[in-house]
């Protein structure tokens, strides 16, 4: 069924059976569609696929507070995970963490001198553009100048993070795209595909709050701000 005036813009739409569609027309020109909870029901599980999306952009945005500061926090050595022969350890477990000064952090390693090779390669491999050194049992992390250089390398990781966080969005979705698609023996065919819709429609809103994320922090660093 088909209601509405065709010539005013998101006004017209049509409704096949079981499926409501809203009226307002998002990009590109497309009618969005959207499913009621009794529609939903055994087919997506909405809230919960909008949670996990939504803790991939926390964990981004945590990622970016931490590991792409101009000014290096201390804080960020203290959960650093360290993979050791005995499992994962934040460093702050396995060594005494201090700030010699505004260019040095120490880490001391004197309980725990059998994991200073591991806690070293998580340091150079944290994206944090540190090349720690050791001598004996003490890690010297020299903290880099305020440079143009180290502003970009910041970008660089910055944009690594957002790739991955990207990854996992699209892994989320494919995963609840794959279970919406496992209900079709009980369920339309026009549900199933708005359901999927929804899907991709969440992925690429929490998609987009990655991006402001992104360009803010970029914006930051590369527009000679402290």
């Amino acid at each position: 069924m088909c209601t509405g005036d065709p010539t005013v813009r998101g006004r017209y739409y049509c409704q096949s059976p079981g499926v409501t569609v809203l009226e307002p027309v998002v990009k590109g020109g497309k009618k969005k569609v959207e499913l009621t909870p009794e529609e939903l029901d055994g087919v997506l599980a909405l809230p919960k696929l909008k949670k996990e999306m939504q803790s991939a952009v926390e964990d981004f945005t945590r990622q970016i507070i931490e590991q792409v500061s101009i000014r290096t926090n201390i804080g960020v050595y203290d959960s650093l995970q360290i993979r050791t022969p005995d499992g994962v350890f934040p460093l702050i477990q396995l060594g005494q963490i201090v700030q010699k000064n505004p260019n040095l952090i120490l880490v001391n390693m004197a309980s725990s001198p059998q994991y200073i090779q591991a806690v070293k390669e998580a340091i150079a491999q944290s994206g944090l553009n540190v090349n720690p050194q050791q001598d004996g049992t003490t890690i010297f992390i020299p903290i880099p100048k305020v440079t143009r250089e180290h502003r970009e390398s910041l970008a660089r990781n910055a944009k690594m993070l957002h790739d991955k966080a990207k990854e996992k969005l699209r892994d989320i979705s494919n995963k609840y795209v794959k279970k919406v698609k496992s209900a079709k023996e009980h369920h339309s065919e026009d549900i199933i595909k708005s359901a999927q819709d929804m899907v991709l429609d969440e992925m690429h809103q929490f998609g987009e709050e990655l991006d402001k994320i992104l360009h803010a922090k970029q914006e930051e660093l590369l527009g000679g701000k402290n």
